[in-house]
C-alpha cells in the first residue's frame, strides 16, 4: 500500500511551490496574473526563457542571457517577434553573452529555432500557440524543438496549466504530459511514495503510471508533482528550516515532519531578494 500520509504531505507543498513561483516570476519581471502573458509575445518569451534551460549541467546564467537577448531584439523590433531578424538578433546576442560558449546543441533550439517555428506557424506568442493545440500536440510540438526534452516541455506545460488555465477537454490519458521528472522527483515517487511498484525508466511510461496511481488514490497529480518538485529541489533547506539533520532525509520518510503551511507563509513573509527557497 502506498504511503498515504507522505503523499498528502508532498501534495501540500504545491502551495509552497506556488508562493516561490510567484516570487521567481516577479524577479524576471513577469506579472503575477499570468493570463496577461497571452497578450504579450515578449513576456511569453521571457516565461519560456525561465524554463528552457532547466537541465542538469546547464550554465545557470543561460536563462538570464536568454532574457537579455529577448530584450535586445525587442529594442529593435518591438513586439514583432515574427520579423525574421528577431530570431537572429536573439541568438546573436545570446552567443555574445555566453562568450562564444552557448552550448549550441542544447540552446539554439529554445533560443532561436522556436522563434523560427512560431514564424512558420504565423503565431507571435508561444503560450497562445501551445494553448491553441491539444495537450498532446503541444507536448509533441515542444519536444520537436532540438534541446527541449520531456522535462522542460512538461515543466512549461504544467505551469501553463496551473497559472494560465487548463487545456479544455484534455483526456485523463494526456495528463502524463504535465509531469516533469528529474532525479529527485523520480526517486521520491518510486522509493518512498509507491515503493512496492515496478516503475519504468522511460519518462512518458513513468508519468502515465504516476497519473494512474494518483487517480486511484484521489491525489491531484499536478499538485503532487509541484510538491515533489519543490521538496526535491530544496530538501537541504527544508531540513535546516525544521531543524532536522540531513541524514534523516535518506528515504524521504521524514517529509511528514515538514509543515508545508509554515513554509508557504515563510516564503510570503520574505522579500523577493532574501528568500532562499526561490527556484
Amino acid at each position: 500500500m502506498s504511503n498515504t500520509q507522505l503523499i498528502r504531505a508532498i501534495e501540500g507543498f504545491a502551495r509552497s511551490y506556488e508562493a516561490a513561483h510567484l516570487i521567481w516570476m516577479n524577479r524576471v519581471g513577469l506579472p503575477a496574473d499570468h493570463t496577461k502573458l497571452l497578450k504579450s509575445p515578449i513576456d511569453a518569451l521571457r516565461f519560456l526563457a525561465a524554463y528552457a534551460h532547466a537541465r542538469g549541467g546547464a550554465n545557470p546564467r543561460f536563462a538570464l542571457y536568454h532574457r537579455v537577448a529577448i530584450d535586445k531584439a525587442k529594442s529593435r523590433y518591438g513586439e514583432n517577434t515574427l520579423d525574421e531578424g528577431f530570431a537572429e538578433t536573439v541568438w546573436t546576442e545570446f552567443e555574445r553573452l555566453a562568450k562564444g560558449k552557448p552550448n549550441e546543441k542544447l540552446t539554439k533550439g529554445p533560443v532561436k529555432d522556436i522563434l523560427v517555428e512560431l514564424r512558420k506557424a504565423g503565431e507571435s506568442n508561444i503560450i497562445r500557440h501551445l494553448t491553441s493545440k491539444s495537450l498532446e500536440d503541444a507536448y509533441r510540438w515542444s519536444t520537436g524543438i532540438k534541446g527541449i526534452g520531456h522535462k522542460v516541455a512538461s515543466l512549461i506545460l504544467r505551469d501553463i496549466q496551473s497559472y494560465i488555465g487548463p487545456w479544455p477537454e484534455a483526456p485523463a490519458s494526456s495528463r502524463k504530459y504535465l509531469q516533469p521528472i528529474d532525479v529527485w522527483v523520480r526517486r521520491l515517487i518510486q522509493e518512498s511514495l509507491w515503493p512496492e511498484l515496478n516503475w519504468p525508466n522511460e519518462d512518458l511510461k513513468f508519468t502515465a503510471q504516476l497519473v494512474d496511481e494518483c487517480q486511484k488514490s484521489g491525489t491531484n497529480d499536478v499538485e503532487l508533482n509541484e510538491g515533489a518538485w519543490f521538496v526535491g529541489s530544496h530538501f537541504e533547506r527544508l531540513c535546516q528550516f525544521f531543524g532536522l539533520p540531513e541524514r534523516e532525509w535518506v528515504d524521504f520518510g521524514n517529509a511528514t515532519k515538514f509543515d508545508s503551511v509554515k513554509v508557504k507563509h515563510a516564503i510570503r513573509e520574505f522579500a523577493s531578494d532574501q528568500y532562499p527557497f526561490v527556484l
